[in-house]
């Protein structure tokens, strides 16, 4: 389901008129914001496959920090590996 697919069936079951955008009117948003906040909740309470990124770095020998680019602000390091070794 898209979002404001999650959104109009929230407001159906509350039997409010459906929306075109999440913006529309200030209760979409809000259920919206439930949605949203509902996503973050499951999403970080497992370790999903689905959500799992392989993101590969150059290392330097004696070197024991890196920044990891381009992987968003709320990630988690789970696995690492050394492939050349």
């Amino acid at each position: 389901m898209t979002h404001i697919e999650l959104i109009n069936a929230v407001l159906r079951r509350l039997r409010e008129s459906e929306v075109v955008t999440p913006s529309e009117n200030s209760y979409a948003k809000l259920i919206g914001d439930f949605v949203n906040e509902t996503k973050r909740e499951v999403e970080d309470s497992w370790n999903w496959n689905v959500n799992m990124t392989t993101i590969q770095i150059n290392t330097e020998d004696g070197v024991a920090r890196y920044e990891v680019t381009d992987s968003g602000n709320r990630y988690v390091v789970i696995n690492i590996q050394d492939e050349t070794n």
